[in-house]
């Protein structure tokens, strides 16, 4: 009981590995591949307990190794893995031995192998990509100097200076929407802070998305464009309603010029 309890114990540091992307990368790659990987499993153990059932039956009553179905399973785990006797194999049945192993080396150790590992692959891709691309994952050590660096300035901070609280962050940045600035660069946000609070800011930089002065000047020309656009968009709107009008208007006319009819 105790070796279980230590083997739980393993497992669950896993669960304190969620604070930092680059420990938890084997989590999160286990849980992208999670669908695949038992969908995998279920054809995988079909295969494999078929060929463990079949040299049971063949080589049962004459190689202790495959004397029962359990004993069967763990040999063909070791065949896997390498470990097997095929001369012994090819005494008993000589043409039997030579089809299974080779076929079973193919389907099992090559096509099955090969399969759970591009699931794996394709995995850890997609989880060892940052959930925000302007954001990219800090590492253990880069997390560690951080924590040295705030010890050893929270000792020398002048008591003037205030704290770059992410609530004091967020009002300045709404203070920007309400003015209708879409894009904003470091000196800006820093301008609009008290007096210490700019020394802070670069922490906070990553979790924001800062515009340089080149990319505002795009997104202005962007603003633009979809200024012209929208123009456009009207006065097509405009010439179609004239052209919709002019058109009713010559029917009308054709209308009051058609002769009564008679009674």
């Amino acid at each position: 009981i105790n070796s279980f309890n230590i083997l739980i114990c393993i497992f669950r540091m896993f669960k304190f590995y969620e604070f930092q992307d680059r420990l938890n990368i084997l989590t999160r790659t286990f849980g992208e591949a999670w669908t695949d990987l038992y969908h995998f499993l279920i054809m995988f153990l079909v295969i494999f307990f078929g060929y463990s059932f079949l040299s049971h039956v063949i080589w049962g009553a004459h190689i202790y190794n495959y004397s029962s179905f359990a004993f069967a399973v763990q040999s063909q785990w070791e065949m896997l893995l390498g470990n097997y006797d095929f001369v012994a194999l090819q005494k008993v049945a000589p043409d039997f031995a030579a089809i299974l192993f080779w076929t079973y080396t193919f389907f099992v150790a090559i096509v099955c192998l090969n399969v759970l590992l591009a699931i794996l692959i394709e995995a850890f891709d997609s989880a060892s990509r940052p959930d925000d691309p302007h954001i990219p994952p800090n590492s253990v050590a880069e997390q560690l100097k951080l924590a040295l660096q705030r010890a050893f300035k929270e000792g020398s901070r002048d008591p003037s200076e205030k704290e770059l609280t992410d609530q004091t962050l967020a009002a300045v940045l709404r203070n920007f929407a309400n003015d209708g600035i879409v894009a904003v660069t470091e000196d800006d946000i820093g301008a609009r802070l008290d007096y210490g609070m700019q020394n802070q800011l670069q922490r906070k930089l990553p979790i924001l998305k800062l515009l340089d002065p080149a990319l505002l000047e795009n997104a202005e020309k962007d603003l633009a464009v979809e200024e012209a656009e929208r123009k456009l968009a009207l006065l097509q709107r405009s010439t179609r309603l004239l052209q919709e009008n002019r058109r009713l208007k010559e029917e009308l006319a054709l209308w009051s010029e058609a002769p009564a009819p008679t009674q």
